[in-house]
Protein backbone atom coordinates (compact mmCIF):
# COMPACT_ATOMS: atom_id res chain seq x y z
CA UNK A 1 0.00 0.00 0.00
CA UNK A 2 1.39 3.47 -0.53
CA UNK A 3 2.29 5.28 1.97
CA UNK A 4 -0.51 8.38 2.30
CA UNK A 5 0.18 12.20 3.32
CA UNK A 6 -2.15 13.23 6.41
CA UNK A 7 -2.56 17.22 6.53
CA UNK A 8 -2.32 18.53 10.02
CA UNK A 9 -5.35 19.66 9.87
CA UNK A 10 -6.58 16.26 10.11
CA UNK A 11 -5.60 15.80 12.87
CA UNK A 12 -6.85 19.01 14.37
CA UNK A 13 -10.31 18.08 13.31
CA UNK A 14 -10.27 14.63 15.06
CA UNK A 15 -8.73 16.05 18.25
CA UNK A 16 -11.55 18.82 18.10
CA UNK A 17 -14.69 16.47 17.00
CA UNK A 18 -13.96 13.27 19.53
CA UNK A 19 -12.78 12.72 23.54
CA UNK A 20 -11.03 10.17 25.22
CA UNK A 21 -14.42 8.79 27.21
CA UNK A 22 -15.95 8.72 23.45
CA UNK A 23 -12.88 6.01 22.31
CA UNK A 24 -11.95 4.23 24.49
CA UNK A 25 -14.97 2.38 25.56
CA UNK A 26 -15.54 1.34 22.04
CA UNK A 27 -12.24 -0.31 22.18
CA UNK A 28 -13.23 -2.22 25.21
CA UNK A 29 -11.24 -0.04 28.26
CA UNK A 30 -13.23 0.29 31.16
CA UNK A 31 -12.31 4.11 32.35
CA UNK A 32 -12.27 6.05 35.44
CA UNK A 33 -12.90 9.87 35.69
CA UNK A 34 -10.29 11.64 37.71
CA UNK A 35 -11.28 15.25 37.14
CA UNK A 36 -12.62 17.80 34.85
CA UNK A 37 -10.44 19.47 33.02
CA UNK A 38 -12.32 22.14 31.03
CA UNK A 39 -15.27 23.94 31.82
CA UNK A 40 -17.84 22.10 29.65
CA UNK A 41 -18.84 18.67 30.97
CA UNK A 42 -17.09 16.51 27.43
CA UNK A 43 -13.46 17.22 28.75
CA UNK A 44 -12.78 15.21 31.58
CA UNK A 45 -9.17 12.85 32.55
CA UNK A 46 -9.34 9.19 32.81
CA UNK A 47 -7.24 6.47 34.42
CA UNK A 48 -7.34 3.06 33.87
CA UNK A 49 -4.84 0.51 34.48
CA UNK A 50 -1.96 0.52 31.68
CA UNK A 51 -2.56 -1.94 28.93
CA UNK A 52 0.73 -1.87 27.61
CA UNK A 53 2.67 -3.72 31.12
CA UNK A 54 0.97 -5.15 33.72
CA UNK A 55 0.05 -3.41 36.92
CA UNK A 56 -1.99 -3.45 39.77
CA UNK A 57 -3.14 0.05 40.12
CA UNK A 58 -4.10 2.40 37.12
CA UNK A 59 -1.72 4.45 35.88
CA UNK A 60 -2.85 5.52 32.67
CA UNK A 61 -3.94 8.89 32.19
CA UNK A 62 -5.80 10.00 29.43
CA UNK A 63 -6.34 13.80 28.78
CA UNK A 64 -9.38 15.01 27.48
CA UNK A 65 -7.76 18.64 27.08
CA UNK A 66 -4.83 18.05 24.83
CA UNK A 67 -6.11 14.72 23.54
CA UNK A 68 -3.01 12.84 24.78
CA UNK A 69 -2.57 10.20 27.03
CA UNK A 70 0.58 8.98 29.78
CA UNK A 71 0.94 6.19 31.69
CA UNK A 72 3.25 7.16 35.00
CA UNK A 73 4.42 3.57 35.26
CA UNK A 74 5.83 2.66 32.20
CA UNK A 75 6.37 6.01 30.61
CA UNK A 76 4.65 5.44 27.31
CA UNK A 77 2.90 8.62 26.09
CA UNK A 78 1.21 10.06 22.95
CA UNK A 79 -1.52 11.06 21.01
CA UNK A 80 -5.34 9.86 20.12
CA UNK A 81 -3.59 8.33 16.75
CA UNK A 82 -0.47 6.83 18.43
CA UNK A 83 -2.91 5.25 21.49
CA UNK A 84 -5.67 3.84 18.67
CA UNK A 85 -2.32 2.34 16.56
CA UNK A 86 -0.98 0.82 18.84
CA UNK A 87 -4.36 -1.24 20.39
CA UNK A 88 -5.03 -2.09 17.07
CA UNK A 89 -1.83 -3.37 15.71
CA UNK A 90 0.00 -4.64 18.88
CA UNK A 91 3.29 -1.71 18.40
CA UNK A 92 2.86 -0.92 14.44
CA UNK A 93 2.43 2.08 13.18
CA UNK A 94 -0.73 2.18 10.76
CA UNK A 95 -2.34 5.78 10.56
CA UNK A 96 -4.53 4.08 7.56
CA UNK A 97 -5.83 1.61 9.42
CA UNK A 98 -6.85 4.17 12.34
CA UNK A 99 -7.95 6.56 9.97
CA UNK A 100 -10.34 3.69 8.83
CA UNK A 101 -11.70 2.57 12.09
CA UNK A 102 -12.55 6.62 13.13
CA UNK A 103 -14.30 6.76 9.92
CA UNK A 104 -16.54 3.08 10.74
CA UNK A 105 -16.58 4.40 14.59
CA UNK A 106 -16.99 8.02 14.36
CA UNK A 107 -18.01 8.56 10.57
CA UNK A 108 -15.18 10.83 10.34
CA UNK A 109 -13.95 11.13 6.96
CA UNK A 110 -10.64 9.70 5.52
CA UNK A 111 -8.52 12.78 5.02
CA UNK A 112 -7.53 11.68 1.02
Amino acid sequence: MKNREIPRSYYDEVKNAIYWGEILPKLGIRLKKVNRAGLTSRIWNYRCKCIFHKEKTASLTFFDKTGTFHCYGCGESGDIFYFISRYLTDNKRSLPRVCRWLKKCFNIPLPW
